[in-house]
């Protein structure tokens, strides 16, 4: 009943405080043409394919391996499995985005509430601890902009794993042999499973570095080999699932001839790694005027501003966070199981720092795995053992005796609770409250979109190839004057029948091509088109200056004799090609 409660609860709150209660599941919540545009490509891929491994409208005419060329998209299976279950309800790839997002929060909520029943909190004490996770700012931060690392929701478990990993008093668990099938085994490498497919190669990484941690302290705290087995068996776990998660990937690229495109620069995880400023400064700085002004003052002066500013914790977040270094002072001078996983949330804490702020052991590692970069992306799990060490010392004072008879003394905490609950959420508000301005413009920039692209849809014949310009690289391009990263997959977003040319991995043969045909003179450039069997031609103006737009937009005029057809926001043209006498 009370998971059912908390789901229910988180649930129908961010549904109105998001603003899907006024605008609808199918306004998109970010619009902007950044990675949430991957995400609706990758969505409407699920519902025209059943899966996204292999788009096969986009790239056109050429084959596309898009989501097999970059093996972080195969370390986010479990997000996709939600989507296909949502897309065989609904035909509308926003929709699925958004349901995906708001499914995150009651899914972290549960999950979180499992595991602090799991170490013994009792119920009031997990439903707080559990719902101030579910709405930790990292989640709205990310949003379905960063769809991959919101859905964030078995950060709990690998929490939990870490735990039954440093708790020497099973020592059967994670034994081979005759009784290894028992329940909390089995549970664990389900957990391993669910890990390694998800949070796109971050948290399963991230979880094996908090069970080398484990390792480590239980190897210098009892000095026996034996202890190290349990973490170490969980870490293979997680290493043997990931690699079939990936595999796919390798095979691609050795029987297909595919390229990669999950290379990345070796400054990478200096550039975006965790400033521990960040943990403590909100996003923005709830009407207070000099807590404005630092905030401002801290993201502009300050070097490497970037997405690390989704590290906040909040404020139960900060708490925790600052007992866990009082924690690790104090020392562990106690034998009680609680004591002890104080202790360890302790250790994980700091050590999570050390791994991933700027300057870190994590700068080091990066010059070789150079696809970890964004080491910041740790403070969800900083946050999860922040709130859980909180509520751990809650317990603790629960537990005490004192002078109250117990039904006062959880009269009072509860009372308490609230209170302090209540002030956790206002401290979201700023964040995470409806922006009725931004929410209405999304509408009508999606509302456009969708209407031109329907109308093209209407022009050309079934299957018709469409080629797009300005020519772009895809993964990661960069922007380009006002058109954003992920802009040119509107095409293939909102039609059912037509191909793009857009999408084609950067660096292999298709990518060349249409960087050639893009680069050659309108009358050259359209021959060759209508020769590969092009019936469209697609523009993103935003691309363009003004006077290179009407350059363009000229000379292809010239070429076709006809004017082209503009969307209602003025962002994009489109000329149809059928006509066209080679």
């Amino acid at each position: 009943v009370i998971v059912a409660s908390i789901a229910v609860g988180l649930y129908t709150a961010l549904y109105f405080l998001l603003g899907f209660g006024k605008y609808g599941l199918g306004t998109p919540f970010v619009y902007w043409g950044g990675d949430e545009f991957s995400a609706l490509s990758t969505a409407k891929t699920i519902i025209d394919r059943g899966w996204f491994w292999y788009p096969d409208r986009i790239a056109a005419p050429f084959d596309s391996g898009l989501n097999l060329s970059f093996s972080a998209s195969l370390l986010q299976n479990v997000d996709m499995v939600l989507m296909f279950l949502i897309s065989r309800f609904t035909d509308d790839p926003v929709v699925v985005v958004n349901l995906v997002y708001l499914l995150t929060f009651p899914l972290c909520g549960i999950n979180a509430y499992i595991v602090m029943r799991t170490v013994k909190l009792n119920r009031i004490i997990s439903s707080f601890g559990s719902c101030v996770f579910a709405l930790t700012p990292y989640i709205f931060f990310r949003s379905t902009s960063h769809l991959c690392l919101a859905f964030c929701i078995f950060v709990p478990f690998s929490i939990l794993l870490c735990v039954w990993a440093f708790d020497g008093s099973d020592s059967t668990y994670m034994q081979f042999g005759r009784g290894f099938f028992r329940k909390k085994n089995v549970v664990s490498v389900l957990m391993c499973l669910l890990i390694a497919n998800n949070g796109i190669g971050y948290y399963p990484i991230f979880t094996c570095f908090f069970l080398f941690v484990v390792t480590l302290c239980r190897l210098l705290n009892e000095r026996k080999i034996s202890v190290v087995k349990p973490a170490l068996k969980l870490i293979g776990f997680i290493a043997v699932f990931f690699i079939i998660a990936v595999l796919p990937h390798y095979i691609y690229l050795y029987f297909m001839d595919g390229v990669s495109t999950a290379v990345r620069g070796r400054a990478g995880a200096e550039i975006y790694g965790l400033k521990i400023a960040q943990l403590f400064l909100p996003l923005e700085g709830h009407g207070i005027p000099f807590l404005s002004y630092i905030i401002n003052e801290y993201n502009t002066k300050m070097p490497n501003v970037n997405e690390n500013q989704g590290a906040y914790l909040g404020i139960a977040g900060i708490i925790g966070f600052l007992l866990s270094l009082l924690v690790l002072l104090a020392g562990n001078n106690g034998e009680k199981k609680q004591q002890g996983e104080l202790y360890l949330m302790s250790r994980l804490n700091i050590c999570a720092i050390l791994l991933s702020t700027m300057g870190g052991f994590g700068s080091i590692i990066g010059i070789a795995l150079t696809f970890l970069r964004g080491l910041n992306r740790i403070s969800i799990f900083i946050s999860f053992i922040s709130v859980l060490t909180l509520c751990l010392l809650m317990q603790k004072y629960a537990d005490r005796p004192g002078v109250f008879a117990a039904k006062a003394k959880r009269a009072v905490s509860a009372g308490i609770g609230v209170a302090f609950a209540a002030l956790c959420f206002w401290d979201l508000l700023s964040v995470c409250g409806v922006k009725s301005s931004l929410m209405e413009q999304n509408k009508q920039q999606m509302t456009s979109d969708k209407a031109f692209v329907e109308a093209v849809e209407e022009q050309l014949p079934e299957g018709s190839m469409v080629f797009q310009l300005p020519y772009h690289e895809y993964p990661e391009g960069g922007n380009v004057n006002n058109m954003s990263d992920y802009h040119l997959f509107i095409g293939q977003i909102y039609s059912d029948d037509l191909r793009w040319s857009y999408g084609a991995p950067k660096g292999g043969k298709a990518d060349e091509w249409f960087r050639t045909a893009a680069s050659l003179p309108a009358q050259e450039m359209i021959g060759v088109l209508r020769s590969e069997g092009y019936n469209g031609l697609y523009i993103d103006n935003r691309a363009y200056t003004s006077e290179e737009l009407v350059a363009l937009l000229g000379s292809i005029e010239g070429v076709l004799g006809s004017a082209p057809m503009t969307s209602a926001n003025g962002n994009l043209s489109f000329f149809s090609l059928i006509d066209h006498i080679q």
